[in-house]
């Protein structure tokens, strides 16, 4: 498989994998702060924390010197200017599908058309608070049902284990960032009874964020409580979003495009994401925990950097070729 069709469709399966991840998140943060009495404020106290998880609150306070609340959900959703609003994600990744336009079928390449020229004319209307909740809904769908013909649709050779690398990849770093979006919530306001409504509503929201409320009652059975929710969403090995789920299936994927089998490495991206599920495997909740659970959400995401790293420069990137040393070979 040509390079830069791996590159396309590993990226196009990130970007739509990505939008999904920022509409549950926004989606669940925004219906919380509907219950809030700073819903109307004009400043960024309670939107600092969403801003601050994905990485784009110094550029937000670049553009927007007096922000509302309006402000804040249009750039976390329609602004092209950032390359991690859903539109840009689903821009990006139309531009990506219509690169490998041959490799895709009708109704996969349909989804993603409709959801970009859907989020294109929403772009241009001013959004009430219903209309945002149903346009993320149907983001969220729209990823689904990507997700579903992909696998009942497209040929399960190489380029789709470089979806699934992209896939999981994604999904392990959207549920790092949405775990650490409690430690940012903290930040601004202080410590709060541990244990108490608030906290447990907080944790209540992350798990809703991640699709994990239902699985979390299932599995415990108990109330709400941070190490538990940090074990489902970091440590279970069957729950399709937690970290090492998401390893195992990096691994597992990784190997069918070379072969290798389980415990032996051909490539560095099979090595660094063996060596993190394997550190993974053996972790338990006290060790995260004790190591402090946002110290260890921030190496997670450079580990996971670093595999999506090695997997370009394994697999997609291309060295400068020296045409002298090329005709000297080739002579």
């Amino acid at each position: 498989m040509l390079s830069r069709v791996a590159d396309s469709l590993f990226w196009l399966s990130r970007y739509i994998e990505r939008a999904d991840n920022n509409a549950r998140l926004l989606r669940e943060y925004f219906q919380s702060s509907l219950d809030t009495e700073t819903r109307m404020e004009s400043d960024l106290r309670q939107w600092e924390p969403l801003l601050r998880v994905s990485g784009e609150i110094d550029e937000f306070e670049a553009h927007y010197p007096d922000p509302k609340t309006e402000d804040v959900l249009h750039y976390l959703t329609f602004n092209r200017g950032n390359q991690h609003s859903i539109f840009s994600c689903i821009a990006n990744g139309r531009a990506n599908a219509h690169m490998v336009r041959d490799q895709l079928s009708s109704g996969l390449w349909e989804v993603i058309n409709l959801a970009y020229h859907e989020l294109k004319g929403l772009s241009k209307k001013d959004n009430e608070d219903e209309e945002l909740s149903e346009l993320l809904s149907y983001i969220q769908d729209a990823s689904v049902q990507f997700q579903g013909l992909m696998d009942a649709t497209f040929p399960q050779e190489d380029g789709y284990q470089f979806m699934q690398l992209g896939r999981f990849l994604e999904r392990a770093l959207g549920t790092v960032r949405t775990l650490d979006l409690k430690y940012h919530v903290l930040l601004p306001q202080g410590p709060i009874d541990v244990g108490g409504a608030v906290d447990t509503a907080q944790w209540v929201s992350i798990l809703k964020a991640c699709n994990a409320l239902e699985a979390y009652h299932r599995l415990y059975l108990a109330e709400v409580n941070s190490p538990k929710v940090a074990e489902l969403l970091l440590l279970k090995e069957t729950f399709p979003r937690s970290l090492r789920y998401c390893l195992q299936s990096l691994d597992h994927y990784l190997r069918r495009l070379t072969g290798t089998h389980e415990g032996q490495y051909s490539n560095e991206a099979e090595k660094v994401s063996g060596k993190m599920l394997s550190d993974l495997s053996y972790s338990t909740i006290d060790d995260i925990i004790n190591q402090g659970l946002h110290e260890f959400l921030v190496e997670a995401t450079v580990r996971l950097d670093a595999i999506s790293t090695s997997i370009f420069q394994e697999y997609m990137f291309l060295p400068t070729i020296d045409l002298n040393s090329e005709i000297q070979q080739q002579q």
